[in-house]
């Protein structure tokens, strides 16, 4: 897993490349998220678009952490699926949970309805 980290109108975008479905991609992942949690940062946009596969243990990650922010007062957007990973989340309602856009523009507009601009 690679990762391009971005910063805009008070949110961190995240742009991940590769594949997350083994233990090391996985745990880069859970410590990404955490530490840009401990230095503070609450909103997050999660850029899939050149991510080709995420695996049930990388997606638990993602749950554990969007919870983590929700309780924060934060807030963790998706975007830029692709079409295997729209149809899990859709299968698996975790569209319900997650914050999820087509667009990269259109996470960062629904975060800054909370975030802070000018950070």
């Amino acid at each position: 897993m690679g990762t391009l980290r971005r910063e805009l109108d008070g949110a961190v975008l995240l742009d991940l490349t590769g594949k997350i479905y083994e233990e090391e991609p996985v745990f880069q992942l859970s410590e990404l998220l955490k530490s840009e949690f401990e230095r503070g940062q609450r909103f997050i946009v999660i850029n899939f678009s050149q991510c080709e596969f995420v695996s049930s243990h990388g997606i638990g990650v993602l749950i554990s952490e969007n919870a983590r922010y929700r309780l924060a007062k934060g807030k963790l957007a998706l975007c830029e699926m692709n079409s295997t990973m729209k149809r899990i989340f859709n299968e698996l309602q975790l569209v319900r949970i997650f914050d999820c856009h087509e667009h990269e523009v259109d996470a960062l507009r629904a975060l800054n309805t909370q975030a802070p601009l000018g950070s």
